[in-house]
């Protein structure tokens, strides 16, 4: 983990911007990203908030099990409205959001391990 601000020409970017690189073992089937490399995967962020990488690193990947959550929301109807009525459409997302609530409630308080947070790089 590091910043690599200071060695990119961020001219263009609006004052105050910073760039994070991480850097992890590459393991079987993962995308190499920014560098080619048969170890390590690396990739980075922007940001322009205060603070030091290793926190602004735990930040942006807390946000990446967001859209994860929200990538398996579309992935289980979220994204399809199979109705033409309004209001049968309204059901069958609150039918989705509950679903996946009462799946993520189920892992949290019976699951432990991989189970707990399935395909979420760690």
């Amino acid at each position: 983990m590091c910043e690599v601000t200071e060695h990119v020409d961020l001219g263009d970017w609006p004052p105050g911007t910073r760039l994070i690189i991480r850097r992890e073992p590459l393991h079987p089937g993962a995308q190499r990203s920014l560098f080619p490399s048969l170890d390590f995967r690396f990739w980075g962020h922007y940001t322009d908030q205060p603070g030091d990488a290793v926190t602004l690193d735990v930040s942006m990947r807390a946000h990446a099990h967001v859209e994860n959550h929200l990538a398996r929301l579309k992935a289980s109807g979220l994204e399809r409205m199979p109705f033409s009525n309004f209001d049968a459409n309204q059901a069958w997302l609150k039918l989705v959001c509950w679903s996946a609530d009462l799946v993520r409630w189920f892992q949290l308080l019976c699951c432990q391990g991989h189970t707990l947070t399935p395909n979420l790089a760690t």
